[in-house]
């Protein structure tokens, strides 16, 4: 009887184990969303450095949607957490949007027109977002 109900409990985890497996091969990365923002806001911040409203309005966007993707993101993991107890619930991260805000506020103080120094600080926004992503995901 005992080694009906330990194969019978070796199964289940084995299941639980199965399903948590197919649920996450199934579901979009981070990275799906992290890579597409990061070259949005490089290009942005380009733009409205060049003296585009158009692009000052894309940067605010970019930082209004990764705001939101990251409590969307953060939400499903919640989600996810109360279905399965043994995960942690995940809160929100700060450090996801500390570069934007960092990126927003250099943008204040560089020249506009130049398009050097405007492509220059669209590239590495776009690379300190990549980075900073790569860095803290999973933290």
């Amino acid at each position: 009887m005992a080694a009906a109900v330990t194969q019978e409990t070796a199964r289940e985890a084995l299941a639980a184990v199965d399903n948590v497996r197919r649920r996450a091969s199934t579901s979009r990365t981070a990275w799906e969303w992290v890579v597409p923002t990061s070259l949005a806001f490089g290009v942005s911040l380009f733009l409205s450095l060049q003296g585009s409203f158009w692009g000052l309005v894309l940067v605010l966007a970019s930082l209004g949607l990764v705001v939101a993707i990251e409590v969307g993101v953060r939400g499903s993991a919640t989600r996810v957490a109360m279905k399965q107890p043994v995960r942690d619930n995940e809160r929100f991260d700060w450090r996801t949007i500390v570069p934007f805000i960092v990126i927003y506020t250099a943008w204040i103080f560089l020249p506009e027109g130049n398009a050097v120094v405007s492509a220059l600080a669209g590239a590495a926004a776009a690379a300190l977002m990549l980075f900073a992503y790569w860095k803290w995901w999973d933290a």
